[in-house]
């Protein structure tokens, strides 16, 4: 089964983004992957489901699951607006059998995003094996939050330590202090390395790959240009956010 939550759920929907459960009340809720739902379904038994007002007051309905797996078939960059701002947001392409699965992971230069492609540079991670993603939000010891994505590849869990050697030579982030004493960190270089790393490793391998059921279908289209791709279905005031608490 490609969705995964706690309450056992089944998923027909196509379109992902990452939010917090009951994110417009509580900033620290735990991250699910959101479906957004045209209307809720008769039969909710075994599933969860959360509903958030847009500005104008319409609600918004989404089902919500712990993890999302398929084989991996597009990994891109594109502008998307959010509430009248222009945002540089990373999208996932997951195929299981006739299903597709397009997740907005988040900004492109952001932890979830950021996490997803450290751990896709894992030499461990093949395309031939099935990708099993979720998102986790934890409290660290020393305080702060420790914000990413658990990625699987096939049995394997990838990680995305800076000691580990498949991230050797990656950009440190870019630390600037402002006059009040409060610190701004910018991953600019940091993502676009990863990104060509992750595009790179994508490109050379051949377009053909096992399927949900066994059989060897056409499964992988990743255009070089990160920038070019079909619009997206969400609402364009749907009021999920992207959760990313700041470093």
């Amino acid at each position: 089964m490609a969705t995964h939550t706690t309450t056992g759920g089944e998923n027909y929907g196509r379109k992902f983004t990452i939010s917090r459960l009951n994110g417009q009340n509580d900033k620290n809720g735990k991250p699910y992957f959101f479906e957004w739902l045209r209307e809720l379904p008769e039969d909710q038994a075994g599933r969860l489901f959360e509903t958030r007002r847009a500005p104008d007051g319409t609600a918004r309905h989404h089902e919500l699951f712990q993890a999302l797996d398929g084989y991996l078939s597009g990994l891109e960059r594109d502008l998307r607006e959010i509430s009248g701002k222009q945002r540089d947001m990373l999208y996932l392409t997951l195929k299981d059998g006739i299903d597709t699965y397009e997740i907005e992971v988040g900004d492109y230069d952001g932890r979830y995003a950021l996490d997803l492609m450290k751990r896709m540079l894992h030499p461990d991670f093949s395309l031939s094996q099935k990708m099993r993603i979720s998102p986790y939000s934890l409290i660290k010891d020393s305080g702060g939050y420790n914000i990413g994505v658990s990625v699987f590849s096939g049995v394997n869990k990838m990680t995305a330590a800076w000691q580990d050697p498949h991230l050797e030579g990656m950009p440190e982030p870019v630390k600037e202090t402002l006059r009040n004493g409060d610190t701004n960190w910018y991953f600019d270089d940091q993502a676009k390395w990863l990104f060509e790393k992750v595009s790179a490793l994508i490109s050379g391998i051949p377009n053909t790959a096992p399927d949900a059921v066994g059989n060897t279908a056409q499964a992988y289209d990743l255009p070089v240009n990160p920038n070019v791709r079909a619009n997206h279905d969400l609402p364009a005031d749907d009021p999920l956010l992207t959760d990313d608490l700041p470093f």
